[in-house]
């Protein structure tokens, strides 16, 4: 027998709880006492079994016997007589429980510093440039995340394995309560991050397409945890599915226009997964959005050599304007200029 058993009789009702004593004393004195006395050189055991499963006219509702008996009172009072932990307590317990998550979500942390890092982009060639890049970078939070819910995931696919082969739970509520319990996380490390990030980059204060570019970010978290859990349930452990992310996040970014334009894409790709990229519908809406009709202000830097090429069969008097280039080299730098001067120096 063992030291402490738990003894459940049918439909899961409790019949015993408690010690058993030295070779089962105490339980046998339990059921002694309640008028099923156990015999010489009978099994503790199989006495205890019996008597507890047995039907008929001379049955015991131990179940009933259970919920009067002194026995249930003694392992109810630790739960009756608990108080509430000050304030004090809580705190520190839930310190400690957000601690154990922190490191779970270095990816918060990560896009965090975006805004900072592309502080007042500006307006100049190299300021638009980094407020796509700006964009790019906070998207990549979809593949940061996925490690954390793959993580999360099969830790439950686990528990969630050991309870189905007793039919005790169903695939539906798994998916649903892991959704569930996801989704507004998802939602509210997302929302955190555009708040901290939209008007740090100085993107347009401007309602509509503030709010706009917010909806995007309420999809992007949405697909976010639709990409996720796909991966999970297609491949059968963590180390595939992170090998899976990498992969087709890759395939995702290389496909959307971003880091290869449209028209450099091989054409098979090109024809097919470009289209079906979402992420090229997210870039094309935040991008086409944040950056409409902003006027460019080219700084002296952003200055370089134009080259005008004249087509051959068209005269040069019929150009109003002429072409000089003035060139002033200072330790190695080249300035180049525009100027009009007479027809026949071209």
């Amino acid at each position: 027998m063992f030291d402490r058993i738990l003894l459940l009789g049918p439909g899961g009702r409790t019949v015993y709880f408690g010690k058993t004593g030295e070779n089962s004393s105490k339980v046998v004195d339990y059921f002694g006492r309640h008028g099923a006395v156990i015999g010489e050189d009978v099994n503790p055991a199989e006495f205890i079994l019996s008597k507890s499963t047995m039907r008929g006219d001379q049955s015991i509702d131990w179940p009933a016997v259970w919920d009067e008996c002194e026995e249930k009172k003694v392992c109810m009072r630790p739960l009756t007589t608990s108080i509430v932990k000050p304030d004090k307590t809580s705190m520190s317990f839930l310190r400690r429980q957000i601690l154990k998550i922190r490191p779970q979500q270095p990816e918060v942390d990560m896009h965090f510093h975006s805004g900072p890092n592309f502080f007042k982009a500006g307006s100049s060639v190299q300021g638009l440039q980094n407020s796509m890049v700006a964009i790019l970078l906070l998207s990549w939070i979809v593949p940061a995340t996925c490690t954390d819910l793959q993580d999360i995931w099969f830790r439950k696919l686990d528990l969630f394995t050991a309870r189905e082969k007793n039919g005790i739970y169903d695939w539906k509520p798994l998916v649903t309560a892991l959704i569930a319990v996801e989704l507004p996380w998802q939602v509210g490390t997302y929302s955190l991050i555009f708040l901290s990030t939209y008007w740090t980059v100085v993107f347009p204060n401007v309602p509509a397409i503030a709010g706009f570019n917010y909806f995007t970010w309420l999809l992007l978290a949405i697909f976010g945890t639709g990409y996720s859990k796909l991966l999970v349930t297609v491949f059968p452990n963590p180390l595939m599915g992170g090998y899976a992310n990498s992969l087709f996040w890759v395939i995702l970014m290389v496909v959307s226009g971003v880091l290869t334009p449209h028209s450099y894409i091989n054409v098979f790709y090109r024809v097919r997964l470009f289209w079906a990229d979402p992420m090229r519908y997210l870039f094309g809406a935040t991008v086409g959005t944040v950056l409409h009709d902003v006027k460019l202000h080219c700084k002296s830097s952003d200055l370089t050599l134009s080259i005008l090429h004249l087509v051959r069969h068209v005269p040069r008097d019929d150009y109003t304007a002429t072409l000089t280039i003035h060139m002033d080299s200072t330790g190695g730098t080249g300035r180049y200029f525009l100027g009009s001067v007479s027809p026949t120096l071209l």
